[in-house]
């Protein structure tokens, strides 16, 4: 069966339109994937932004060309283990965003992923890299003259010593979790990834190369997290994906 090219006119009538709790209803566009084939279909993901989000039931209907699919009901419910489960990146020994580095390249300098289990269950977490979360990594001069965003190289997250995930999969599960590399933290336990900011730097060089300025330096994934175990009374809210992010200055001398 042959599938035709869908029309270039279309791909800028994307909406997804919410329904809070309230009663409200938001209307977000949704932009055409800038990589892959502009006129073939394709598989995203979307959020709800902080500003909108309310405890209770919301109704995504999402349109193309004119048509709606059918609705989905997403419930938000308070979760307060969640507020147990402490993740975060570092620069260097900051933890706070809009930390400043100097320095000239190649940098010694670490970014490091936190992830601190202070409840009482064992968490199952999707390790980056290999079939697992990606690491994305923007870079933008202060004055607006240059942007890159780009993926981490795979291969400085996966690391030698610790093998890839070979399984492509959508939704982290815990049969899932026996096939891909995946990291346990039990109650009271704690998990540091180091990553080399250098490696970040040579992969926007390869790709848009940047000159001395001052930049600001994002690094954000989304970790997916089972809690507890699949007949436990956190199944149904898992797998958790928790968002990480942080950005810093760097001062890039000559």
């Amino acid at each position: 069966m042959s599938v035709a090219p869908i029309p270039k006119k279309y791909q800028d009538t994307c909406r997804q339109i919410i329904t809070l709790p309230d009663g409200t209803q938001r209307t977000q566009k949704i932009s055409w994937p800038i990589d892959g084939p502009a006129n073939s279909g394709w598989l995203g993901g979307a959020g709800l932004s902080k500003e909108i989000v309310q405890l209770g039931q919301f109704t995504i209907v999402f349109e193309f060309a004119g048509q709606k699919t059918t609705p989905v009901f997403l419930s938000v419910e308070d979760a307060p283990i969640l507020k147990q489960i402490r993740t975060g990146f570092v620069f260097g020994k900051l933890k706070a965003d809009d930390a400043v580095f100097e320095g000239h390249l190649p940098t010694r300098e670490k970014v490091t992923l936190m992830i601190d289990n202070k409840s009482s269950q064992t968490l199952r977490i999707a390790r980056l890299g290999g079939s697992g979360p990606l690491l994305s990594v923007s870079i933008e001069r202060t004055d607006g003259s240059y942007a890159n965003s780009f993926f981490y190289p795979d291969a400085e997250l996966s690391g030698k010593d610790q093998g890839r995930g070979l399984l492509a999969f959508d939704l982290y599960t815990w049969e899932m979790a026996e096939k891909v590399p995946t990291i346990t933290l039990r109650a009271g336990e704690s998990y540091r990834q180091e990553l080399s900011l250098q490696a970040a730097f040579d992969e926007a060089q390869e790709n848009l190369p940047f000159n001395p300025g001052e930049y600001k330096v994002r690094f954000s994934t989304a970790l997916q997290i089972l809690i507890g175990n699949k007949n436990g009374p956190w199944a149904d809210l898992s797998p958790v994906r928790l968002p990480v992010s942080v950005t810093a200055t760097y001062r890039l001398k000559p």
